[in-house]
């Protein structure tokens, strides 16, 4: 089995389709079928079945790409020792961000690692939560920045920040009954209010659910919105209220007439982590990076909040 070869059978793999395939890495039709039924000849084994549509890995085939994932996980791996034996001279590092966070960490670190690995080129992958747990998860990225709403067995995590999320209303909506003291509104008051969130599965909405089975509140979502500022937007009308975080509002743009709350005496928010696949290797340069972005994060950092999700 040769490198060229296991990277066409994995193609083939994630299409179901040799035309498709073949596309994908720029050859023939023919020639990629070819190289399949050379393979699957030298092996003895089908690692196909050809009747189905999609085309379906056959028992042998699930091994081989099993066994063609593991190859190309230590070949990462000892790429990254080479990086480090030639003191970094050239690679790429791929990093996970979040919309919405980008602009807080791309930019401040981005001058600043370049002066001291101008060969290594920086790839940021900016999707939502899901897509980048994915992406990591195949190893098509190597560690993302997010927030850390659960512990996933196949992920490590370094704590970078702790983050105030923040309570916004159109303003009069929020009452003197509702606040636990001026600025702060009370947890139970949540309630209270038609709430316009992100959709579910996002990263704000899990810590909502987070935050309301702790305390058995239950709030009252009166639209899924995608987009932060289109949500920021509707509050400034007046159509309802939402909670977002400290980055939102800083890169965000707020109607005048729209008023913030922290929420309880001591304000409650999230962690921000970088998580990276267990057992990755990390070179140098992807270690001087992390310790980059948790520098620039500290100068944001809230202590004393009420961390939710709360792991033990």
């Amino acid at each position: 089995m040769e490198f060229n070869q296991m990277k066409q059978i994995m193609t083939i793999a994630k299409t179901g389709n040799i035309s498709k395939a073949a596309e994908e890495l720029f050859m023939s039709q023919s020639a990629l079928s070819h190289a399949l039924l050379k393979e699957e000849a030298q092996l003895e084994v089908k690692l196909f079945d050809r009747s189905s549509y999609p085309m379906k890995l056959t028992f042998a085939g699930q091994k081989y790409i099993e066994m063609a994932e593991g190859i190309q996980k230590l070949y990462r791996n000892f790429e990254k020792i080479c990086w480090d034996i030639n003191q970094d001279r050239a690679g790429k590092i791929q990093i996970g961000i979040p919309y919405h966070r980008a602009a807080q960490i791309i930019a401040p670190v981005l001058r600043e690692f370049k002066k001291s690995y101008p060969g290594i080129e920086l790839e940021f992958v900016t999707e939502n939560v899901n897509i980048l747990y994915d992406q990591m998860d195949k190893e098509k990225i190597d560690f993302c920045i997010q927030v850390h709403l659960e512990n996933d067995l196949r992920f490590d995590y370094l704590p970078l920040l702790y983050e105030e999320m923040f309570f916004l209303a159109p303003e009069g909506m929020v009452q003197e009954r509702h606040l636990e003291s001026p600025g702060r509104i009370s947890l139970e008051s949540l309630g209270d209010f038609p709430l316009i969130l992100h959709e579910e599965g996002s990263g704000s909405r899990k810590f909502l659910e987070h935050l309301s089975q702790t305390h058995q509140i239950t709030l009252k979502t009166e639209m899924a919105i995608p987009n932060n500022q289109l949500i920021l937007s509707l509050v400034g009308q007046g159509i309802g209220c939402t909670i977002l975080s400290e980055n939102v509002l800083r890169y965000g743009v707020l109607d005048s007439t729209t008023e913030c709350f922290s929420i309880t005496p001591g304000g409650i928010g999230w962690e921000v982590s970088a998580i990276r696949k267990k057992n990755l290797q990390g070179s140098k340069c992807e270690l001087f990076l992390l310790e980059l972005i948790q520098k620039h994060l500290q100068l944001y950092q809230k202590i004393n909040l009420d961390i939710y999700p709360k792991f033990s």
